[in-house]
């Protein structure tokens, strides 16, 4: 018999590291954001991690009120914490893109989220660099910057920047597979609904967020229908 051959030659391939076999990516991997040296810019860090723990569960419910997306169940934010609890900082882990591309590739992430916090105006902002790897579609790079008042309307419901990203690299994700195209077009639709609220605050992002879901959708289109 030829399989106890097989099973010695499987033994002797590498083992694959956790999270690069992952049916589906569906964690947003959340670092320490820098520039967070003020009383005042600390919390508007934690409020902002806050709302994104919040924010995850309430996107899939949205999204699913009219049929079931199954990652979307899944979505969810991972904080990466140092032994003593503490997010841990960028540097030593995802400090460059190469070491971003690797940490990417093996946990499985759909996105991973560095930036920094900063105070203009009399308001706090959140400055993310929303590192998405292959996911990025018809997007130049593998990384999107996205920004967010930690106040007003924006901050407090899911239409921002950062869910659009989430949508989008789901959708780049799920449309891989053109059998399961209509998933990916749902998300691309709610995605290009989310961005057009994100003008009404901040109209270049949200005219650049509408452009690269547009792109995506047509792209998906030609691929899986023409």
């Amino acid at each position: 018999m030829r399989l106890p051959c097989i099973l010695s030659l499987l033994l002797l391939l590498p083992a694959a590291p956790d999270g690069v076999w992952a049916a589906e990516r569906t964690e947003l991997h959340l670092f320490q954001y820098g520039r967070a040296n003020s009383d005042r810019l600390k919390i508007a860090f934690l409020d902002f991690r806050d709302l994104l723990l919040e924010k995850m569960p309430k996107l899939a419910v949205e999204v699913q009120r009219e049929s079931i997306i199954e990652p979307l169940d899944r979505l969810a934010l991972k904080q990466i914490k140092l032994p003593d609890g503490s997010l841990e900082t960028a540097d030593v882990k995802v400090g460059n893109v190469d070491k971003r591309r690797k940490y990417w590739l093996e946990t499985g992430a759909l996105g991973v989220l560095t930036g920094y916090v900063r105070e203009d105006d009399g308001r706090p902002w959140v400055h993310t660099s929303f590192f998405w790897g292959t996911l990025r579609g018809p997007w130049g790079t593998e990384t999107i910057d996205l920004v967010l008042p930690v106040d007003g309307a924006a901050f407090d419901t899911t239409n921002d920047s950062h869910s659009v990203a989430t949508l989008y690299a789901l959708a780049q994700q799920i449309g891989e597979d053109c059998a399961r195209d209509q998933d990916g077009f749902r998300l691309l639709s709610e995605a290009a609904k989310r961005a057009q609220a994100v003008t009404m605050d901040l109209y270049e992002l949200g005219a650049k967020l509408q452009d690269l879901v547009h792109l995506a959708i047509e792209e998906l289109k030609e691929r899986c229908h023409d």
